[in-house]
């Protein structure tokens, strides 16, 4: 997995609509503060950092993901939600989860330590939503 996907820093190109742009070319926005000596003397000016280039369509390999120093989760892939997971129609059960998917499975798993080998889950909701 590309841990830019889901980075705070990850600045995206955009369509005009405001979707993501289909190139899958962004930039990381890592604020980096390089602290140079004075008696250093630079003309036209001191370096500053720039590039920082991504993609999504780009995969990289786990040991670059997993050491990225600028690496901060956005808050909003972080929050739980509570759904309400409904086995053939019949009964239901709550579970606190990220996404549909993972609640899925997480009543799946409650299903069969409850002895319940056949259960299929039929729907999933948000209670509140409509």
């Amino acid at each position: 997995m590309n841990l830019c996907l889901i980075c705070k820093y990850a600045k995206w190109d955009v369509t005009k609509s405001g979707r993501l742009h289909p190139n899958g070319i962004g930039q990381c926005t890592y604020p980096i503060t390089i602290t140079i000596p004075k008696a250093f003397y630079f003309v036209g000016g001191a370096p500053s950092p720039s590039g920082g280039f991504i993609s999504r369509n780009q995969t990289r390999p786990a040991s670059i993901i997993s050491s990225c120093p600028a690496y901060e989760c956005e808050p909003k892939f972080l929050e739980m939600k509570t759904f309400k997971v409904w086995f053939n129609n019949e009964t239901a059960v709550l579970v606190d989860a990220q996404n549909t998917n993972e609640a899925r499975q997480k009543a799946l798993t409650i299903a069969r330590q409850n002895g319940d080998t056949k259960a299929r889950v039929s729907r999933v909701e948000v209670p509140g939503l409509r």
